[in-house]
């Protein structure tokens, strides 16, 4: 995998979609305020450009959680070098599970369109690359880290 920096977040060279999901956060997350001392939790971190976009604050914490394996590894590129990051490649789940399926189409969109639910016929023939991801419980986590700040962008 070949990444390539992008409004300062590294992407995976020649994949429009690591780009599209920048800019979706440069432009839907951008009103984030009282981040001074912050406690930010971001599910869904796709590629971390919300985190590196929160790094840019005076916030306490961070800790993104995402998981389909290559985009923590492009997500892990962009923001393990801070202190104040906890990374977590993981499902949110409420229950307590070791792990789960993620439920993926054969396209560059699957990146960012996974999910652990089937729930008609059509996501079932839609979605034909099936990965095993580890799980987190959603009430721990949050009673673990107590976000000040939450970011939600998962199914």
């Amino acid at each position: 995998m070949t990444l390539v920096n992008f409004k300062g977040v590294y992407v995976r060279e020649g994949l429009a979609v690591d780009k599209d999901m920048v800019n979706q956060c440069l432009h839907n997350y951008k009103d984030f305020d009282n981040l001074e001392g912050a406690v930010v939790m971001d599910w869904g971190m796709n590629v971390g450009g919300f985190g590196a976009m929160m790094l840019k604050y005076p916030i306490k914490e961070y800790i993104g959680v995402e998981c389909h394996p290559e985009n923590f590894e492009v997500a892990w590129q962009n923001l393990a070098h801070d202190p104040r990051v906890t990374l977590i490649n993981a499902a949110v789940t409420s229950v307590n599970l070791e792990s789960v399926d993620l439920y993926l189409t054969k396209s560059k969109q699957a990146f960012c369109s996974g999910t652990i639910n089937l729930k008609n016929v059509a996501a079932k023939n839609l979605r034909k690359v099936r990965i095993t991801v580890p799980t987190v419980n959603a009430t721990e986590i949050m009673d673990e880290y107590k976000p000040t700040h939450w970011k939600c962008d998962i199914e």
